[in-house]
């Protein structure tokens, strides 16, 4: 009969936390083979615009990977047949123009890399810092009997971040290949007007003032029915719109001067490129709709920067130091500030800090580094790079120390530069990293009380004690309680960690018990290396004293476990992670039953069993025991018995069994009735007894 599930109370692990699922190697092959299986039937369906999706989605899930060539095989074929082109769909096609190209350039895909960059090229939009390139088409409409009209000057304006154009008539300039005599066409270099002044006359330049715009030349002699095409790049120098405001073609004769103003409205959209090959001027469709205004998108950051060793998961309080390379890919000189933070909670977020590599000789003890100076008290931290270079690296250290609770959370880094050539346009470019703090350790706890060898004091000679321990100075004289304490410490990472130390310490202690906490002689775990989902033991002794010996009230102890470890590694730092330990209960007024026991050496493998009984109250108390038979023991002591406790005193009664089965648990039924207060008192196992339901229960080792 197949098993069933019931997950109405607890869903499914992809449902309940997917984001787990997506960073899981394995769960992410089963997304991309469910990309896969989904994408052919809605392909059955002829659902393309679902197939396209989802085959893009498959490849973002790659790239995120970095297997670029997985990557690469999809968009491909994608790119080429994507029915967004054909929809106009510009802002979904470009993402996914800039998704092919960073696979093309992490796999030297020089076609692909082209191909795409033209497409890029060829979209409406240009981003401020570049290079956009522009044509003027101007026709004349002159009868053919007409003379040639000679343009002294034609400026063009923009509303926008794009400077005035100033063409300035130059017969010297050669004119381009022609597919006939009436059409041919210029590529105009253009340059700042008060850089080159002087390479034109003063007449040209007095008919436009100097001012902030670019200057350029070209034969402006216009025959009847010619068709001249203007080819020039302009630099936008801000984002945001940018269109053409007017076109003003200025004559000056010997005998009149005139302006001939192109409105915007009356500047025709040109819906071809024009282009001179080897055959002469013709005409190509772009591919986009073409406009006579331009989206000026932020200049796009060639500057990279990588963390190699940047993991996903990170564990609770542990010192990172992680390496941060930057590169200059610009083609000038830049002045960059790198900026470093974690976004989330402020509580639940680490303090970053950015160093150059000559700061970390002042860091020996990475894992003992508070990181408690002022910066380090805000949510980011900038440090300067200064000028790099053209394809300069730079190697730098973000050191962080991770919370102290579960927390999730982004890294951003962010770069804010400029080119020295333009100091007033500012790039700036942000990378982001998912990053997940896990707590490295669980535990689980095992309090057992131990017989403490210490006598007890004598009740009717208490004065005499109390001015005793006020004579030697001792804090405390109280009873004691002996406590043995088994940590079973489990590892959620998934690396293999070091453990350096292992201490219980209290946290909070009363003002009236003192408490000491030593390692138990057995203990070996420090040292130790623990692999991943592993459990590892530890012991300690805890001995409790009350500080007045009048006071025997019940109170509890608040402990908490210290653990410092390492990630296996040679250069991995130490780290101090607290887990909470259950309150631990002494119950200083109350009478307790220990029991203990040792195996004879003999031949005949006796167990020597005792049963300790306690009355640390101010009371006597009368006790009825009895010791029930059993078939997987024999025992010598006694059947029954009546004990009377007087105040502060405690009794040990004996046996001797005689296991009658071997590889087994015996457990021997050992009944303490109080009397006085009319209830069974628990017995408590100590050493390697076990502790249940009945009772106690003795391993009695098989013969050999």
């Amino acid at each position: 009969m197949p098993a069933l599930y019931d997950t109405f109370l607890c869903q499914e692990p992809a449902r309940q936390d997917p984001f787990s699922v997506i960073n899981d190697p394995e769960n992410r092959t089963t997304l991309l083979q469910a990309y896969e299986r989904s994408a052919k039937y809605f392909a059955q369906q002829n659902r393309i615009r679902a197939v396209e999706r989802l085959q893009y989605e498959a490849a973002l899930l790659h790239l995120e990977d970095c297997q670029w060539k997985h990557a690469l095989k999809i968009l491909v074929p994608l790119w080429q047949t994507i029915s967004w082109r054909r929809a106009g769909w510009w802002r979904l096609l470009e993402r996914l123009d800039w998704a092919l190209r960073k696979c093309a350039r992490a796999t030297s895909d020089i076609e692909t890399l082209i191909a795409v960059e033209w497409e890029l090229m060829s979209n409406p939009k240009g981003h401020a810092g570049e290079p956009l390139p522009a044509q003027l088409i101007l026709m004349s409409q002159a009868q053919n009997s007409c003379a040639p009209i000679v343009i002294s000057e034609l400026l063009i304006s923009f509303e926008g971040g794009l400077k005035p154009i100033s063409i300035l008539h130059h017969p010297a300039a050669a004119p381009g290949s022609l597919e006939d005599e009436d059409a041919d066409t210029h590529q105009v270099s253009l340059a700042n007007a008060a850089g080159i002044a002087d390479n034109y006359s003063l007449t040209d330049l007095s008919l436009t003032p100097l001012s902030d715009k670019l200057v350029g030349s070209s034969d402006l002699t216009f025959k009847a029915g010619t068709v001249k095409v203007f080819s020039f790049d302009t630099q936008p120098r801000d984002a945001g719109n940018a269109s053409v405001a007017s076109i003003v073609a200025k004559i000056k004769h010997q005998t009149f001067d005139t302006e001939i103003v192109f409105s915007e409205k009356d500047v025709k959209t040109n819906q071809y490129v024009w282009d001179d090959s080897a055959v002469g001027l013709l005409r190509k469709e772009p591919g986009v709709i073409r406009k006579n205004s331009v989206e000026i998108l932020p200049k796009p950051p060639k500057l990279q920067m990588q963390i190699p060793k940047m993991l996903k998961e990170y564990l609770t309080d542990e010192s990172i130091m992680l390496d941060v390379l930057v590169t200059n890919e610009e083609e000038v000189d830049v002045k960059i500030e790198l900026e470093a933070r974690f976004r989330g909670l402020p509580e639940l977020v680490p303090r970053p800090r950015l160093l150059h590599p000559s700061e970390l000789q002042g860091y020996p003890e990475l894992g003992l580094e508070d990181f408690s100076d002022d910066r380090q008290r805000l949510s980011h931290c900038t440090l300067a790079i200064g000028k790099m270079s053209p394809l300069e690296t730079c190697t730098l250290q973000v050191l962080f120390k991770a919370t102290s609770t579960p927390a999730e959370s982004v890294f951003q880094l962010k770069a804010l530069y400029h080119l020295v050539s333009e100091p007033d346009t500012p790039v700036s470019k942000i990378c982001t990293y998912d990053v997940i703090f896990d707590r490295p350790f669980e535990a689980n706890y095992d309090f057992r009380p131990l017989i403490n060898p210490t006598p007890w004091p004598d009740y009717f000679k208490i004065e005499k004690l109390h001015s005793g321990s006020q004579d030697n100075g001792t804090d405390a004289g109280g009873l004691q309680q002996k406590w043995h304490s088994t940590v079973r410490i489990a590892s959620f990472a998934r690396d293999m960690l070091d453990l350096e130390e292992l201490s219980l310490q209290p946290v909070d202690a009363h003002d009236d018990i003192t408490c000491r906490i030593t390692r138990s002689t057995e203990d070996h775990s420090e040292g130790t290396t623990i692999s991943p989902n592993e459990i590892h033991e530890s012991h300690f002794v805890i001995i409790t004293q009350k500080l007045d010996l009048d006071d025997r009230e019940s109170t509890h102890l608040n402990l908490c476990l210290e653990v410092r470890w390492r990630r296996h590694s040679t250069d991995a730092a130490s780290a101090v992670t607290y887990v909470a330990v259950p309150d631990l209960v002494l119950p200083f007024g109350e009478p307790r039953v220990l029991a203990s026991a040792v195996l004879s050496q003999d031949e005949a493998e006796m167990i020597a069993l005792d049963y300790t009984i306690e009355n640390p109250s101010d009371h006597v108390l009368n006790f009825d025991l009895s010791m029930e038979s059993s078939d997987d023991f024999a025992f010598s002591g006694p059947k029954a018995k009546l004990l009377q406790l007087l105040p502060l005193t405690r009794h040990t009664v004996s046996y001797i069994l005689l296991p009658m089965t071997r590889g087994a648990w015996i457990s021997p039924h050992f009944r303490v009735w109080d009397t006085h207060f009319h209830q069974t008192l628990k017995v408590y196992g100590t050493g390697e007894l076990k502790n249940d339901k009945k009772g106690i229960s003795i391993w009695v080792d098989a013969n050999e």
